[in-house]
């Protein structure tokens, strides 16, 4: 029988679920009660060890801080904290999942604070509610940019190769089943374009002008390259790259 799907509360930023010793300037009491001194989910760590909260990146890049279910059964049981009455997010809701560490209660005033709409307002063109936090307000809700969560897949990934996800299993990040961590092969790829290029910017991405490419392979889990894989492959009709040495070339 499988688990039941995490859950998943946003702490702070644009329409929280929690609104926890909510204050309109100052979040320290919120903060004191997730990361200090005596809260439930440092379980007994040092004062120098960080407390892991969830960083969830939806499809159109807007980041949002969170907590998982269990985080908040153990703040609500033992800081005497009321539940949050509004249905919470799934892994679904979200491009990526991935762990955002805080040492200190000054540090999540700080992140708390960097989500924190900055005024009320509507996106132009657009009838959903504007995030103006300075955080999200670059990113529209009708217009996906993956790119972000891209990124976030790759820390993750790194965390479990390396297990380094501390006191929060796969499971945590929406990952139910991680037996293929030991068949994942790493590889890094790279490509130079020409410095000068007068072609729109669309037609530079559609049919960029490649000078050379590699790609190498790496060790795992410490991600170290295998430098006997390595391949450095030039244009051949790049003849300046080419003079200085013997490569393989493409047409």
């Amino acid at each position: 029988m499988s688990n039941p799907p995490q859950k998943y509360f946003q702490l702070g930023g644009y329409s929280p679920h929690i609104t926890w010793l909510q204050h309109t300037y100052d979040d320290t009491a919120l903060a004191d009660a997730i990361v200090g001194i005596g809260s439930p989910l440092r379980g007994g760590k040092r004062l120098d060890e960080p407390v892991d909260l969830i960083l969830g990146i939806t499809e159109h890049g807007s980041s949002h801080l969170l907590l998982t279910g269990p985080q908040v059964l153990k703040l609500k049981r033992i800081s005497r904290l009321s539940f949050p009455s509004r249905l919470p997010f799934l892994a679904s809701d979200f491009e990526s999942l991935s762990p955002v560490s805080f040492f200190s209660v000054d540090e999540l005033v700080k992140k708390l604070a960097f989500h924190k709409p900055k005024a009320k307002g509507k996106k132009s063109g657009s009838d959903a509610p504007a995030d103006s936090s300075q955080a999200n307000k670059g990113y529209n809700p009708g217009i996906k940019n993956p790119y972000r969560g891209a990124f976030e897949h790759g820390r993750i990934l790194f965390r479990i190769l390396n297990e380094a996800l501390r006191d929060l299993s796969p499971d945590t990040f929406g990952i139910d089943d991680n037996s293929w961590v030991n068949e994942v092969g790493i590889s890094s790829f790279v490509f130079n374009t020409k410095g000068v290029d007068d072609r729109p910017a669309s037609e530079r991405l559609k049919n960029p002008h490649v000078l050379d490419i590699g790609f190498c392979n790496a060790t795992l889990p410490d991600i170290t390259p295998e430098y006997q894989t390595a391949r450095h492959i030039v244009h051949a009709g790049n003849a300046l790259l080419h003079r200085q040495g013997k490569k393989q070339v493409f047409p």
